[in-house]
């Protein structure tokens, strides 16, 4: 009967561990529920030959992410030697796209 039991206080402490991280992950998803309000961005990129393509990004999203996604297009892979400029300012690849007064001017430009 010892093995039967001490089975169970095994499969009692597992399922305890298992709640214990299921009631972490939901604190964490109400966290992040009250993160920032998502906003749709509409960005014009001109690259390096001046040809403008319209973009739509979130918000909360980094320049790092739109740099990723530009070494995947076609028409901007070739690319990979630049920085990008919005206003006249040159943008640090971790700050996010809600810093940008995007309304006002939507293009970010690539730069060499």
């Amino acid at each position: 009967m010892k093995p039967n039991l001490s089975l169970n206080i095994n499969k009692v402490n597992e399922q305890k561990e298992v709640d214990e991280q299921v009631n972490q992950l939901e604190a964490e998803m109400n966290d992040s529920n009250q993160a920032p309000e998502q906003k749709l961005l509409n960005i014009i990129m001109v690259d390096l030959n001046n040809r403008e393509t319209k973009l739509k990004m979130i918000n909360t999203e980094l320049i790092l992410e739109l740099r990723e996604y530009l070494h995947e297009y076609v028409y901007t892979c070739f690319f990979t030697n630049y920085y990008l400029e919005h206003n006249g300012q040159r943008l640090s690849d971790y700050s996010d796209l809600s810093e940008l007064d995007l309304d006002a001017d939507p293009k970010i430009y690539m730069r060499a």
